[in-house]
């Protein structure tokens, strides 16, 4: 069962990364750093890459906060907060300084 289940797994990895692949042209990348829980149940948080991609968001929240950042990007509506970058430069990607270091 475990072999089906880790070839399940990477078959739903590479069919993510041939979609991000072709909108590259859209600016989208694929991040260096993995979030891969396999063999974890996703019915419960107590997931060691959810809890690091959490951590990793709150980072980037703060960012955000720090700069004021977070105000220029986001409309609130409704119940719903929605991001609204302005343009990208080429070859980078929505949010890509958030990820760098500093």
């Amino acid at each position: 069962m475990a072999g089906t289940v880790d070839r399940r797994y990477q078959a739903q990895r590479e069919a993510c990364e041939a979609f991000i692949a072709s909108q590259r042209h859209e600016g989208w990348a694929c991040l260096a750093t993995r979030y891969d829980d396999g063999g974890f149940s996703g019915a419960t948080m107590d997931r060691p890459a959810l809890q690091r991609l959490l951590a990793d968001i709150a980072k980037i929240f703060d960012k955000l906060a720090k700069f004021d950042m977070l105000n220029q990007f986001v409309t609130h509506t409704g119940g719903g907060v929605f991001a609204c970058p302005g343009g990208i430069a080429e070859g980078r990607f929505i949010g890509q300084r958030l990820f760098e270091a500093g």
